[in-house]
């Protein structure tokens, strides 16, 4: 085997393992979206893919959502910490 037909070989090893990667990653996700939505629709009653879900549940609080967990966030903590840092950069 001479030189050029080694790095043809390499070349085409190297695009089967990208291929092979690319479609593992979307079967993945193909499958993550399939046990969202059948999960979805079974607890819930609703027809809607929502891997990831943000909701606001009042003015000071959010809800964030990944794949059914919930977890709630208060934004007042959040803002202060933001107006110690501003204060701090403008010093």
């Amino acid at each position: 085997m001479n030189r050029v037909e080694k790095f043809k070989e390499l070349r085409m090893r190297r695009r089967r393992s990208f291929l092979c990667i690319v479609l593992f990653v979307f079967i993945i996700l193909a499958g993550f979206t399939t046990v969202d939505y059948s999960l979805n629709s079974i607890m819930n009653n609703e027809k809607r893919i929502s891997v990831i879900s943000f909701k606001r549940i009042n003015d000071s609080c959010i809800s964030i959502g990944i794949m059914n967990m919930n977890m709630k966030i208060d934004l007042g903590i959040v803002n202060k910490s933001c107006d110690k840092i501003k204060k701090l950069l403008k010093q």
